[in-house]
């Protein structure tokens, strides 16, 4: 018998990565729920992808390039400004 007791460390990844989305999900649900019309987001598509989109910005961001931090921030901000007001 060989049974596992423990878990791999990315097994402990995959679970701290899947309850940052939840927490973030429900972030979300709280948010669009206090809007007086909220657009029609499925939150945890959402989620996933603003989550996606954020951990991934140092794969094309280049520090001094021609999209400054300040910029960058502007353009996340205007990007988000549906889902949290």
């Amino acid at each position: 018998m060989s049974e596992q007791l423990w878990a791999t460390p990315e097994q402990v990844l995959a679970i701290a990565l899947q309850a940052i989305t939840h927490e973030f999900q429900a972030l979300l649900d709280e948010s669009l729920a206090a809007q007086r019309e909220p657009p029609p987001i499925d939150t945890h598509v959402a989620a996933n992808l603003v989550l996606s989109m954020l951990t991934t910005v140092y794969r094309w961001h280049e520090p001094g390039g021609p999209v400054t931090p300040e910029q960058l921030t502007e353009q996340i901000a205007l990007l988000l400004k549906g889902l949290l007001p």
